[in-house]
Parts: structure tokens; sequence; C-alpha cells
């Protein structure tokens, strides 16, 4: 994309996750306390505190002292914090969501 420029504000817990969608459908199908054992991609710049959801494992030093993590946008108007929640994967993708990425509504691309 033409004057796109990647920072690591795009990349939480989840990895390249610049609006949030990750976070949310993680939080909604998961809880709002879950995260993957590892980060499946990471920012190779220097890092930034994530614009939405948790901080990735290497994003922890960048963070100021009174970081919290900004909630992920309300896609579609389901609050992601009720349970029941779906059984938690063995290994995390993102491209489980992937069905989800392509409607407009949770403007996954930028």
């Amino acid at each position: 994309m033409r004057g796109y420029t990647d920072r690591g504000a795009n990349y939480n817990a989840f990895g390249y996750d610049p609006n949030g969608a990750i976070a949310y459908f993680v939080a909604f199908f998961y809880g709002p306390d879950w995260v993957p054992s590892h980060t499946v991609q990471q920012f190779g710049g220097p890092p930034e505190p994530p614009r939405y959801g948790p901080p990735a494992p290497y994003q922890i030093a960048c963070l100021p002292d009174d970081f919290i993590p900004m909630p992920p946008p309300n896609f579609g108007g389901y609050a992601p914090n009720d349970p029941p929640y779906a059984e938690l994967p063995a290994r995390f993708h993102p491209s489980i969501f992937a069905a989800f990425m392509s409607l407009p509504e949770y403007r996954i691309s930028e």
C-alpha cells in the first residue's frame, strides 16, 4: 500500500492486529484474559505498546509503568466478555478467524 508505514503499535500478543479485530475475536471466543503461549508474528522494528489488546512478550520492556491494554473496538455490537467461551485452541494462529476477517464490518485490512 502506497504511503503506509508499518509500526510496532500494529502488533500485540496475537501478532499483526492494527484494528484490534483479532484481540476482539479471541476475547469473544476464549475470554478477555487468554493469550497464546507465543506470538505468531512480531514487528521487526522498535517495539511499541500495542494499540489494542494485550502486549506480546517482546513489547513488555517498552510499556510505560501505567500501561493498561486498550480493549479492541466492539465489532458488531456484541460484548466479548460474556461466557460461555469456546474450548481453548491447542495451538493458536490468527488464521482460525480468516472467515470473519473477510467481512467488511471487521475492517481487518488497512
